[in-house]
């Protein structure tokens, strides 16, 4: 199944020193819009802090949620991110966010999967 859509909101976001890592494209402008999610989202998060390090995947297709394929690769622009995963999901992802959030997210993509 492959997903398109444009994300309005793009985050990069660590806590614990870094520990956490969550990266979220989500076509929803604002996060307090609903309780019910309606819209497209793709996220990718990562917890360094316990064993296994593996990272995890989860997106809503705009009926239903889903998540824990692997990402198998991926090409990230300043405008546009595409990714594949292991269970034959796929996704194109049109976005703008500001330099900062978009070399955090290049550089964690890269560490952890490799440079695309």
């Amino acid at each position: 199944m492959h997903i398109s859509f444009e994300a309005k909101d793009v985050s990069y976001n660590e806590a614990i020193d870094g520990e956490i890592i969550q990266i979220v494209f989500d076509e929803s402008e604002d996060d307090n819009e609903s309780m019910e999610i309606t819209k497209p989202y793709f996220l990718v998060s990562i917890n360094y802090e316990f064993p296994p390090v593996v990272p995890h995947t989860e997106w809503f297709n705009g009926s239903e949620c889903d998540g824990g394929a692997k990402i198998i690769s991926y090409k990230l622009r300043e405008n546009s991110f595409q990714v594949n995963l292991d269970n034959n999901m796929s996704f194109d992802i049109a976005f703008n966010t500001d330099e900062t959030t978009f070399n955090n997210i290049n550089n964690f993509l890269a560490r952890t999967y490799g440079k695309e």
